[in-house]
């Protein structure tokens, strides 16, 4: 076997078109910080009657599949597959995404070649059931995925090449904070924030069926996920502060939208969230001696007319 070599590792994704068609790796992620595919074998010792004090003699295997989880920096041209992967293939510019009520968007699952040439292995069919998103001050945007798919095979890189991307940062974000019944993105809130965390996830889960060792299938079940914000305490901040713990009889909600646009406005992700503040936020918290507040919301769905949902998103490329 060659030396394994860390710093010689890639990311490759085939983009399926059917759920674990291993598509073969046409795209090879740029940014990406941390990458870990995990075998996961589910096996039996049969304690079965035979007369020893031996612990067993039989042992099964009961089903086999896959975890990765992916860690990178986000660049506006490749943050359209985990998009995908997370909302639902948008096949039509400029891209749109929505947590589904009812989901009938075919979602993009991935063949995930990682390694180093010649020590390389791949994960087909993975899914994506949880996205983070993170942002803050003179810093790129960071996104952390959690994957599920069918199995990991011994496999080898494909020949690519980079592809030239932006990579988008702190200071091409803009932030509106609007009561959650709308219209989403109508009040700026301008020099408040330090920082970001969206957490979006979905209980989709693997299903096997007689006849398949490796699952078969997989299900949605319903959405969920939180939004925290770092701002600084400014009249605008206190005056939610102060409606939030006034409140009585239910939580204060709110939809928030976070946009970052590349320096020549060709490139532009959108990020929405509507939430409930179930807790009262972080008084008297710091950023480099500035005084801050820590907003936290718990993801809830939002009436609005031009939303309808928890989550969504939109992503123009030039």
């Amino acid at each position: 076997m060659a030396q394994y070599i860390p710093s010689l590792e890639k990311v490759q994704v085939g983009l399926e078109t059917a759920w674990g068609d291993l598509a073969v790796p046409t795209v090879q992620l740029v940014g990406v910080t941390s990458c870990r595919i995990t075998p996961r074998v589910e096996s039996t010792q049969i304690k079965d009657i035979r007369g020893t004090t031996m612990p067993s003699y039989i042992s099964v295997v009961n089903r086999a599949w896959a975890e990765a989880d992916v860690s990178g920096v986000v660049v506006y041209t490749h943050f359209r597959h985990w998009l995908d992967a997370m909302f639902g293939i948008d096949a039509t510019a400029p891209y749109a995404y929505l947590a589904e009520l009812d989901p009938t968007t075919t979602i993009r699952s991935f063949n995930l070649l990682y390694g180093q040439p010649d020590i390389d292995y791949s994960a087909g069919g993975l899914i994506v059931d949880r996205l983070r998103i993170s942002g803050s001050t003179n810093g790129p945007l960071t996104y952390t995925a959690h994957l599920l798919g069918k199995g990991v095979v011994d496999d080898t890189l494909e020949v690519l090449t980079d592809d030239a991307v932006v990579v988008a940062m702190g200071n091409h974000c803009a932030l509106w904070i609007d009561p959650i019944a709308g219209p989403i993105g109508t009040t700026p809130v301008t020099t408040t924030a330090f920082a970001f965390e969206m957490d979006i996830a979905v209980d989709r889960a693997l299903v096997w069926h007689l006849g398949s060792l490796n699952p078969s299938t997989f299900r949605h079940g319903p959405w969920s996920g939180s939004l925290r914000l770092s701002l600084e305490m400014t009249a605008t901040m206190q005056n939610i502060l102060d409606a939030i713990i006034a409140n009585d009889t239910e939580p204060n909600a709110y939809a928030v939208r976070i946009r970052a646009t590349d320096g020549l406005t060709t490139s532009v992700l959108t990020l929405d969230m509507a939430g409930d503040a179930l807790v009262s936020p972080e008084m008297y918290t710091s950023d480099e001696g500035v005084t801050t507040l820590d907003l936290n919301l718990v993801s809830k769905f939002s009436d609005d007319a031009s939303f309808l949902s928890c989550f969504g998103a939109a992503l123009t490329l030039p």
